[in-house]
């Protein structure tokens, strides 16, 4: 019901719908959500503790890191399944099948990553990086 989250809940969304199939457990997801609400929390301690222009700055360099986080266990991710892939080592009748999987694997995160959604979204997120970052110093 709020406009303004609708971008980030649908990147969240479609994030915790690949890590669920990847790691086939929910307890995953269930942890980054609440690491994502606990980061909210603390920027909120924040904002209340500190100045506005100090809490901005800090929060700003949190979401730097964040982005930073997220981007390095993506490629680690992708990593993974592409050594998944050339691995032969898996068993006589099960060796086709794991790398069908794997290949499956492989596509979804291709495709869930290459959406036109998906790519509006980060920049739309990096342009607000790019304002927030602006603001910083001109305020």
């Amino acid at each position: 019901q709020n406009p303004a989250q609708i971008l980030y809940a649908m990147a969240a969304g479609i994030v915790f719908g690949l890590i669920y199939v990847e790691t086939d457990s929910i307890w995953c997801c269930i942890v980054l959500h609440f690491m994502n609400n606990l980061t909210s929390v603390i920027q909120n301690y924040l904002l209340y503790i500190l100045n506005e222009e100090a809490a901005n700055t800090i929060l700003f360099f949190v979401d730097i890191t964040v982005i930073a986080i997220g981007s390095i266990c993506a490629i680690a991710l992708l990593n993974s399944l592409k050594k998944k892939k050339g691995d032969k080592n898996i068993g006589v009748y099960g060796s086709f099948e794991a790398e069908a999987q794997t290949e499956a694997r492989i596509n979804t995160l291709k495709n869930g990553f290459s959406t036109p959604a998906f790519m509006l979204f980060l920049i739309l997120c990096s342009v607000q990086c790019v304002i927030n970052g602006v603001m910083l110093w001109f305020m």
